[in-house]
């Protein structure tokens, strides 16, 4: 009976400490997608913030790298605040986006440079600590013509 008292006791210990935790959402940095129907999940992050040429818009560029050194980068010139932006608009003409597999010798772009490409980068909220969003586009490789398509594009980035 004594086991089974202190059994009882540890087991309403371990109960009551587990039910404190709060559910919170990761911190951890990321940028996630799918790549031609393949899952990206990059293990190093960049981003950088910074004022662009034309005041009072800030420039946004970020960077995602797996380990199997596949990339992606979104730049954004003319960021003001979180909404959503669209290429082609010529409201936001330097938006551009680039996905590069492992080889390192090929680049798939979509920017207002390369016709029939397209884009959207949302971003949905920014604080004084992170920005966080979402992307989607399809990115054209001058080199061999073809087209990469990358869907369901998610961020977490720390500034």
């Amino acid at each position: 009976m004594k086991y089974f008292k202190s059994f009882i006791l540890i087991f309403i210990i371990v109960l009551i400490a587990t039910s404190c935790n709060k559910d919170e959402e990761s911190t951890a940095d990321y940028i996630k997608a799918t790549i031609n129907g393949e899952a990206f999940s990059s293990t190093f992050d960049q981003l950088i913030i910074t004022n662009s040429f034309e005041p009072p818009y800030k420039l946004v560029d970020f960077y995602g790298s797996n380990v199997k050194e596949d990339a992606i980068r979104i730049t954004l010139s003319s960021y003001l605040e979180p909404n959503t932006y669209n290429m082609p608009d010529v409201n936001h003409p330097l938006l551009g986006f680039e996905y590069q597999p492992t080889n390192g010798t090929e680049i798939w772009v979509a920017s207002t440079n390369h016709s029939g490409t397209t884009g959207v980068l949302t971003i949905t909220e920014e604080n004084e600590t992170q920005i966080k969003g979402t992307f989607a586009f399809s990115a054209f490789n001058t080199n061999d013509a073809t087209t990469v398509q990358v869907t369901n594009g998610q961020f977490l980035l720390t500034k």
